[in-house]
């Protein structure tokens, strides 16, 4: 099987290493773990999220019917467990209650599932569950390169990423599915390298099914497994081969099945909401809905190379550009890595853009496959440079890159942990206007609240009349009329946001959290004409101050 040389230090070279020096290459890892865990922990009580709701309902059906499936399999069950799991300790205490003590421990419980207490624990097991991402990619690169430094490198790139970051504190499948894949991954690379290869094959099997049960979409990983195996059993002979991939399917099944076992038990309910789930990416979702083909694809190709590797796109650009130098460079010199790293995640991102629904949570699956190659493009940069000087420059770019991202999303969850009612947000808000005049800004009804709480006048710059119009609306995104049609995915359309940064509100403008948005009174108009309906009143209104009218600027 093809591979690399392996480099000084490599896993080969290091696999006389004793377990004391296998514990110290770990200790790099230490670091971006740790903020990883900080900053989500931190930032973990960031108020409502759409989804949550229906991960309690499942708990919540679970505990009144005293059976443990699931409401619905629009997502398969592994976060119905890890919210069991988060439950546990309360439902184990009253496991031996008489029947008519147990009636009022499940009423306790149903109201547990509900709480505020539950919710956060829910969100911190995901949050560690999510962190194991950056030890697989971390091991991957050690393994692969045998570099401690690039491996470090590779998980912070993944750690300090604000996208992947604030999403792994979400009760939801996606970055579950990221981690899953990332020790499939991890598997297959010990495949490459191993002198029987049937335990990393098994591994991986074990893992794509773990991660085919948390979202169905990557059951893409089992192709990885297979070709995997049929490579590696090939020398061997065809029928050595197709038995070695059928004990593998068998094993991805079985694992599937075991996390979600109501596609056995309750077939029906379960084809039902597949089918519900495949339509409704097919015919679009409120804000979220795209053009399938190339408009889908050009946008989930600009949102993982300007948004996510930083919030910074000056920083964001750059990663991705020596992210496909890594890509060129691994084609070059380890072809079956090259494959693994690349293959899954452009099949996973075609299938994506041939849908309807753009959410980009689906699309941090392929994260820790960009950390690695970005990686490898700046370690091989490295190896390159003929000259301390040049050597000096890259290691002094990249670390302000990194601690730029560290920076913000640190700065991202202090900001989440101050809450929505901090004068913090209107006081940015009112300098930000006074810095900007002569230019004038329209204050909302709900902004001129915000902006009374804090001392002073507000700034001269403002108004509260909608007309004549004025060079930017301040509002909160609720007091237009029919929030939830906002378009999502369209960065550049807000100006500025003063609010705790808990999500990219570039992405997900149906957020339900309020937050101070400064509109260009061009945007704020085509959103109003858009979420308008015959006969009604919107933001601009109409009254003694005169109705907004669309002809005027």
């Amino acid at each position: 099987m093809e591979s690399t040389n392996p480099a000084p230090g490599s896993a080969v070279e290091a696999g006389a290493d004793s377990p004391w020096k296998r514990v110290l290459r770990l200790l790099p890892l230490l670091l971006p773990l740790g903020i990883f865990l900080f900053a989500g922990q931190r930032g973990i009580d960031f108020g409502q999220h759409w989804d949550e709701v229906l991960r309690e309902r499942d708990a919540l059906h679970a505990v009144q019917t005293e059976v443990l499936l699931p409401a619905e399999y629009k997502y398969p069950s592994m976060c119905f467990w890890l919210s069991m799991l988060a439950l546990a300790p309360e439902a184990i205490s009253g496991a031996e209650l008489n029947l008519k003590a147990r009636r009022t421990y499940l009423q306790e419980l149903a109201r547990e599932v509900t709480s505020r207490d539950q919710r956060l624990r829910r969100r911190s097991l995901f949050l560690a569950l999510s962190s194991l991402s950056l030890l697989w990619v971390y091991l991957l690169v050690l393994r692969w390169r045998g570099r401690p430094a690039e491996a470090c490198l590779a998980a912070c790139l993944l750690a300090f990423s604000w996208e992947f970051g604030y999403h792994a504190r979400w009760v939801a499948p996606d970055v579950i599915m990221a981690q899953f894949g990332s020790l499939c991954l991890l598997a297959l690379f010990a495949l490459c390298d191993a002198k029987r290869p049937q335990a990393p094959l098994v591994l991986a099997a074990v893992a794509a099914g773990l991660a085919t049960g948390t979202k169905y979409t990557a059951g893409l990983l089992l192709l990885a497994v297979l070709a995997m195996a049929w490579r590696a059993a090939k020398p061997a002979g065809t029928r050595g081969a197709l038995v070695s991939c059928a004990k593998l399917l068998s094993i991805f099944a079985l694992v599937f099945v075991v996390t979600t076992p109501g596609a056995l038990l309750q077939p029906l309910v379960f084809l039902r909401d597949l089918r519900y789930e495949a339509r409704h990416y097919s015919i679009g979702h409120y804000g979220f809905t795209v053009e399938a083909g190339w408009q889908h694809l050009s946008q989930i190709l600009r949102y993982l190379t300007s948004s996510g590797p930083s919030a910074s796109v000056w920083i964001a650009w750059p990663l991705s550009l020596v992210g496909l130098l890594g890509v060129f460079v691994t084609w070059r010199t380890a072809r079956t890595e090259a494959l693994l790293l690349t293959v899954v995640p452009a099949l996973f991102i075609a299938y994506m853009s041939c849908q309807q629904v753009l959410f980009v949570r689906n699309l941090l699956f392929v994260m820790p496959c960009a950390a690695i190659l970005s990686a490898r493009g700046i370690a091989s940069l490295w190896d390159r440079a003929n000259s301390g000087k040049l050597r000096g420059a890259l290691v002094a770019l990249t670390g302000a890159a990194l601690a730029a991202n560290a920076l913000w999303i640190l700065g991202a969850a202090e900001s989440v942990a101050q809450g929505h009612d901090s004068p913090r947000f209107a006081q940015e808000l009112q300098t930000a206007i006074e810095a900007a005049a002569p230019e004038t800004f329209y204050l909302s009804p709900m902004a001129q609240e915000a902006l009374a709480k804090i001392p002073g006048a507000a700034p001269e710059n403002t108004t509260t009349r909608a007309v004549p119009p004025s060079d930017f609306v301040v509002l909160i995104p609720e007091e237009l009329r029919l929030v939830g049609s906002w378009p999502s995915n369209l960065p550049g359309r807000v100006e500025r946001i003063f609010g705790p940064r808990e999500v990219n509100f570039d992405y997900y403008s149906t957020w339900l959290e309020p937050h101070l948005v400064v509109l260009s009174w061009e945007t704020a108009r085509e959103l109003e004409s858009l979420e308008g309906r015959p006969g009604e009143v919107g933001l601009f209104g109409s009254g003694e101050s005169g109705a907004f009218d669309p002809g005027k600027k």
